[in-house]
């Protein structure tokens, strides 16, 4: 999942001319109107299309309060979760409903939202009061409600950031934050909003740039096969999207290239590697991927799986054509369309 330069300038066209992104994300930076943002989304399905042989997916960090990436005209406007979380559940369910409807009358496929944080730690200013709050049930209730209201609406929604970057206090955009919290605390306290919004159908899983010692010391959870793989995928049998937290956040930017970080999140697990901010980093996680994959049949087979699902998604969003009788039966990679060339 790319990002693009600010506004539809005569770079994006060059950046995106090379790279079949399958995903593109938007900032604040790209838009200044409804309607400016209207013809930036159909720009950006067209150079897609004609790189990738399908438009992208767009996606957009629609949380509501101090994560609100649209004009003040054109689109309503929600509070923070923290002040949401107050409401009657169904404001919550008619908030994500109202979220998906107006992103998807402007071509906007995915929110990054809701935030399944549990927020336990009152120093952590990177959520704070992007959490519904520090009770367990209670944010498990608001992130299903919020998930259910914007599917009424055909939106897709994504639950951010697991395990859970409810505890920490450093901030991942600058540096790595770790827990040592033992995991009956985790599954007890951090881990249901996520099992909850699973079981809702949530679209995507988004993880976090944070170790969570007791899961895995080795690796943030974004890179990690431990927490990824045989957590949500074997233990929770979660067979939905998984994206990573932005590579370019000092949390793993500082620690490794950014192509070498895609890599290792692929590898962990992951379908989607976000890269929101620089074309070089981009080109460079693309092209690394393509390399290693064409001697590396696991990760070959790795990146195939990775495309199948995004693929889905697209057929579910109406980007790409239902497959005929005889690719589906010949396997989902042919029903797809999907190929060992990675899908960022």
């Amino acid at each position: 999942m790319v990002g693009v330069p600010g506004g539809w300038s005569a770079q994006a066209p060059a950046q995106l001319g090379t790279l079949p992104a399958g995903w593109a994300i938007l900032y604040a930076r790209n838009i200044s109107s409804r309607a400016q943002l209207e013809g930036l989304v159909a720009d950006l399905a067209d150079v897609t299309e004609r790189v990738a042989g399908c438009p992208a997916l767009i996606a957009i960090d629609h949380e509501g309060g101090r994560v609100d990436r649209l004009p003040k005209s054109g689109f309503t406007h929600f509070p923070a979760a923290s002040e949401m979380t107050a409401r009657p559940l169904e404001e919550v369910r008619e908030e994500g409903r109202v979220m998906a409807a107006e992103l998807r009358e402007v071509g906007i496929h995915m929110n990054l939202a809701p935030v399944a944080d549990v927020l336990t730690n009152p120093r952590n200013a990177d959520i704070s009061n992007r959490s519904f709050g520090g009770d367990t049930a209670h944010v498990a209730e608001r992130v299903v409600a919020f998930i259910e209201g914007a599917h009424e609406a055909d939106g897709l929604v994504c639950a951010k950031h697991f395990p859970g970057y409810g505890p920490i206090a450093e901030n991942p955009h600058a540096s790595l934050p770790t827990v040592d919290l033992a995991v009956a605390q985790w599954q007890q306290v951090h881990a249901p909003p996520f099992r909850a919004a699973i079981d809702a159908g949530v679209d995507a899983v988004m993880t976090g740039h944070v170790v969570w010692s007791a899961l895995d010391p080795q690796a943030p959870a974004s890179l990690s096969r431990p927490i990824v793989t045989d957590v949500l995928r074997k233990q929770w049998s979660y067979d939905g999207l998984v994206l990573t937290d932005d590579l370019e956040m000092g949390a793993v930017g500082e620690a490794m290239p950014v192509g070498q970080a895609a890599e290792r999140a692929i590898r962990a697990g992951a379908d989607v590697a976000l890269i929101c901010h620089t074309a070089a980093a981009q080109r460079a996680a693309y092209h690394r991927l393509l390399a290693l994959s064409e001697r590396d049949p696991e990760l070959a087979a790795r990146i195939r799986e990775a495309a199948v699902r995004v693929l889905r998604t697209k057929l579910r969003m109406g980007l790409i054509e239902p497959p005929t009788a005889a690719a589906s039966e010949a396997g989902p990679e042919s029903a797809t369309g999907a190929t060992t060339q990675p899908d960022t």
